[in-house]
């Protein structure tokens, strides 16, 4: 999504694309366990809902934030063969 990749640019500008990485996954872990946790029947689909608008954010976010990362961990001059 359009805020996910925000947040991504936000925070791979503040931080290393490692650590913005790395709390990317942990977003998305909290959020399905959340997800997991709090809806229990087809009665809470609003609350299914907001969480699957979270988990839309957290992949917008993700997707840039891996290929940042791959392309710094990929040699000088050879990120477009990798990709």
């Amino acid at each position: 999504t359009v805020v996910g990749a925000k947040i991504a640019s936000f925070l791979g500008n503040r931080i290393d694309p490692l650590k913005s990485f790395q709390l990317c996954l942990f977003c998305l872990v909290i959020n399905n366990a959340c997800t997991a946790w709090f809806v229990k029947g087809p009665d809470q689909l609003y609350l299914y809902v907001f969480f699957q608008c979270m988990l839309g954010i957290c992949f917008g976010w993700l997707m840039p934030t891996e290929r940042v990362l791959f392309c710094t961990l990929a040699p000088l001059g050879q990120e477009a063969e990798m990709m």
